[in-house]
């Protein structure tokens, strides 16, 4: 029987150790450089998505039609369209990303009493802010407004797709449950830019809500 202080048995000891402690630290090594990577890409989309929202907002009331009309405003609402060239040419000709609707559930926690919300698509909410005042002895309604612009911007992290796919094949080939792993893995952020209310759009251009402004404008 080898004594406990045989070289021999230190070395296999040493090497059973090994054996154990290397390949964690290294699968703690990749988890680390996989959560860095995916962090500075998620900083890279909410760049994006401020890029591409802020471009929607100047887009929306460019020129006198759409400064007028708000034609801009609701198209920049509803379409996705509006926001993917400024997205794209933001993200580089390398990287792949989507645009889609973000998240509205913070507007719940606006002060209704000075902020009143109206969504105006998937894309965008308008904001009105109303007073009377008594202006020649008559009770005048006085409106402020803007545009709020949001855009989601999502990628998809190819550095990791071949791993997935192994676990899922890894995963179909030993009868083991479904990985946890089985959709895409993806980064995104959202970013919210406003802009001017243009002249006439229900319940947030300057016209219909301060129907006073319409009068003098009109000439009545």
């Amino acid at each position: 029987m080898r004594s406990c202080t045989d070289p021999r048995s230190i070395r296999g000891q040493a090497l059973v150790e090994a054996a154990i402690v290397v390949p964690l630290g290294l699968l703690l090594l990749l988890a680390v450089g996989y959560l860095g990577r995916g962090l500075i890409e998620r900083q890279r989309m909410l760049m994006v998505a401020r890029v591409a929202a802020r471009q929607a907002a100047m887009d929306a009331t460019r020129g006198p039609v759409n400064k007028f009309t708000g034609a801009g405003v609701l198209q920049a609402a509803t379409l996705a369209s509006a926001y993917d060239p400024a997205a794209k040419a933001a993200a580089g000709s390398q990287v792949q990303v989507q645009v889609s609707a973000p998240g509205w559930g913070w507007v719940t926690r606006v002060p209704t009493q000075q902020l009143h919300p109206l969504p105006l698509g998937p894309y965008a909410m308008a904001f009105t802010a109303r007073s009377s005042r008594l202006v020649d002895g008559r009770t005048a309604q006085f409106s402020l407004g803007f545009v709020l612009y949001g855009a989601k911007v999502s990628e998809k992290l190819s550095l990791l797709e071949t791993t997935r796919k192994n676990l899922e094949s890894a995963s179909r080939t030993y009868g083991a449950p479904p990985s946890v792993l089985g959709a895409p893995l993806t980064v995104s952020g959202s970013a919210f830019m406003p802009g001017e209310a243009p002249a006439h759009l229900p319940g947030v251009g300057i016209l219909e809500t301060n129907s006073w402004i319409y009068d003098i404008v009109s000439g009545k």
